[in-house]
């Protein structure tokens, strides 16, 4: 099984970490509760208790506000949004039509363990780009190449003309 991400899954392999873990979900409704609750909170709880004559009319306004924000924030939260909160490092990912788009799914597998950290981090810049860029892409990993045939013991200056020999 290989635990990726899935839509409303309770636990996958986090995009962020990669370690399996529950995800806590919130739909655009859940969301449009919790901004509510917190503007309410902040906002129109503490000065709705204010008494005094100057505060009427902005008791009147806040009123009129506390009536219109929850059909007024829908127009801000998509109705197909979800977002999910990983257990384990508490970063989320945001999903829109049952599809994650954050974070982008990088669909390269991770480097070989056995390579030098500086060629590993190309190799990760190169995965992270390679949607939006493969030239760059490929011009990174072709810069790992030269620096992984020095790690192996060859020059590595000019790898059109290395021969590798088994």
């Amino acid at each position: 099984m290989s635990h990726e991400p899935k839509y409303m899954e309770n636990n996958f392999r986090c995009p962020h970490c990669n370690v399996l873990a529950q995800q806590n979900w919130f739909n655009s409704y859940q969301l449009n509760n919790i901004i509510f609750s917190i503007y309410d909170h902040i906002f129109l709880d503490y000065r709705t208790r204010i008494r005094d004559y100057a505060q009427e009319h902005i008791k009147q306004f806040l009123q009129t506000a506390k009536s219109s924000f929850p059909r007024e924030i829908n127009s801000f939260i998509l109705s197909n949004l979800a977002i999910a909160v990983c257990q384990s490092c508490n970063k989320y990912s945001i999903w829109v039509d049952k599809e994650m788009v954050y974070p982008r799914a990088i669909p390269i597998e991770a480097p070989n363990d056995d390579l030098n950290e500086e060629i590993k981090s190309l190799y990760i810049e190169a995965s992270k780009i390679f949607i939006d860029s493969p030239k760059g892409a490929a011009a990174l990993l072709r810069l790992a190449l030269q620096k992984f045939l020095k790690q192996i013991g060859k020059e590595g200056k000019n790898i059109n003309k290395i021969s590798i020999t088994t």
